[in-house]
């Protein structure tokens, strides 16, 4: 589990600049740059997340119903993501 928490961890950070680029750029260039950026580590995580049976499970216990889909949209995961780290690294 600690594998899965550093790889989380680290694209979580990954995330923060250029989801800041997306929300306030100066131009539309850095807006579409950023938003590109995020999106591309959103659907890495997802994918990473579906790939590995037992962080699919306790996501899936984690984001219940709807929420599970709400979790990976640029509204929440900046929100969402860092809470289920944290339970993740409750859990050991």
């Amino acid at each position: 589990m600690e594998a899965h928490i550093a790889f989380l961890r680290q694209q979580l950070d990954e995330y923060y600049r250029p989801f800041d680029d997306f929300r306030k750029g100066r131009n539309k260039k850095t807006r579409d740059a950023g938003a590109r950026t995020s999106d591309n580590i959103r659907l890495v995580v997802q994918n990473y997340i579906n790939r590995h049976e037992e962080l699919h499970q306790e996501f899936i216990r984690f984001f219940p119903g709807f929420a599970y889909d709400e979790a990976f949209s640029w509204q929440y995961f900046h929100r969402d993501m860092p809470r289920f780290v944290d339970h993740l690294r409750n859990l050991e």
